[in-house]
């Protein structure tokens, strides 16, 4: 029964898209931590058609194991390697649909952005923010794993650098000590407006309507890679006075995904 279940929720989006139409542009998914990002982005694959999906160069998704792998091998950091991934596969015609948790290229944009068209996802930055921490101390993976409790995590380095992880995204040679700058949210906000499509988890449905008109295809999306915990289990640890904390903290995240609030209807 699981696997005809598991077997249904593969095939179904593709039977719909014979009716709604497939995509046919070039498009970048820049996908943002813990923003509804798997869902959306495994939507927009299908969204593609069943010829696309089983021809390996039509679609590429960054494998986070593969590069932090290639990239030891080579002695590069993992953000200039996967520059140079981004730059590779939207130069070559074969594949039109790229996504993963790249950071935003200025050269990419330049060089590509006529046509191959830029979307991402943000999401109301105090509810990512806590979204991010809790997969992170509760999940099996080692990779990028907390440990500390929230208590201890608020008062660290790390945790100011997830409330500036929008500006860092969607900047260009940004560190992260930089990136809670002024300069660095408006460079943020300025690249944004370059993108083609810019959603928020909060309104999928326009986001949706939206990629529908631009794109031709239509989303079906579901839910995948959840949380470890419950909505209500990381409800418990939070204060008012951690919630105001986190807010403070998320104040360049805050600028960045009000720009784009106000633009959607």
């Amino acid at each position: 029964m699981n696997k005809l279940i598991s077997a249904h929720k593969r095939i179904y989006p593709f039977f719909l898209q014979s009716f709604k139409g497939k995509v046919n542009k070039k498009l970048f998914f820049l996908h943002i931590p813990k923003c509804g990002g798997t869902a959306i982005d495994i939507a927009m694959r299908n969204s593609y058609g069943l010829y696309n999906n089983l021809r390996a160069k039509s679609l590429f998704q960054l494998n986070q194991n593969a590069l932090l792998k290639a990239s030891s091998i080579y002695d590069e950091p993992i953000e200039d390697y996967k520059q140079k991934l981004l730059l590779y596969y939207l130069s070559n015609s074969d594949c039109k649909y790229i996504s993963g948790h790249f950071r935003y290229s200025e050269r990419a944009m330049e060089e590509f952005g006529n046509h191959c068209q830029f979307i991402t996802i943000l999401r109301s930055p105090v509810s990512q923010w806590f979204s991010l921490y809790f997969f992170n101390r509760y999940k099996q993976s080692p990779r990028f794993k907390l440990h500390e409790d929230l208590e201890s995590f608020i008062e660290s380095e790390a945790a100011l650098h997830l409330g500036s992880s929008y500006v860092y995204k969607l900047t260009d040679n940004i560190s992260w000590n930089e990136a809670s700058s002024e300069k660095a949210i408006e460079q943020a906000i300025e690249n944004l407006n370059k993108f083609a499509l810019v959603g928020i988890l909060e309104k999928m449905d326009s986001f949706i309507k939206d990629y529908e008109t631009l794109f031709g295809g239509r989303l079906l999306i579901q839910k995948y890679n959840q949380n470890p915990l419950s909505k209500s289990q990381q409800k418990e640890p939070n204060t008012e006075e951690i919630k105001n904390k986190v807010k403070e903290i998320c104040q360049p995240n805050l600028r960045v995904y009000e720009s784009i609030v106000r633009k959607i209807k």
